[in-house]
């Protein structure tokens, strides 16, 4: 999984299904240094692998699971990672 965030700067989670947490990884391209930062996604379990979903008009980086079980919102400016689902909204919907 790969986002760009509005610092000019490249984050990626390890594209390997893994029942670990994972790290997610900053890159940045002017000084071509990287490191681990300290945001830290859920498992995606043995099945799924983490994908890059979105970036908000805030800024916040958006990563989900190849099965869209799970939803996950980090925000780059104060550091928290939110899991927004844990299962995909619309199969649990009646008409599923």
């Amino acid at each position: 999984a790969l986002a760009k965030g509005f610092d000019n700067c490249l984050y990626s989670v390890t594209k390997a299904p893994t029942n670990a947490p994972e790290y997610v990884y900053r890159y940045d391209p002017a000084t071509r240094q990287g490191r681990y930062t300290t945001w830290q996604l859920p498992t995606q379990g043995p099945e799924a692998v983490w994908i890059s979903a979105a970036t908000d008009e805030h800024g916040d980086l958006y990563f989900a699971t190849s099965d869209a079980a799970k939803l996950v919102k980090v925000s780059p400016a104060t550091g928290a990672v939110t899991v927004l689902w844990t299962q995909d909204p619309l199969r649990t919907m009646p008409y599923y």
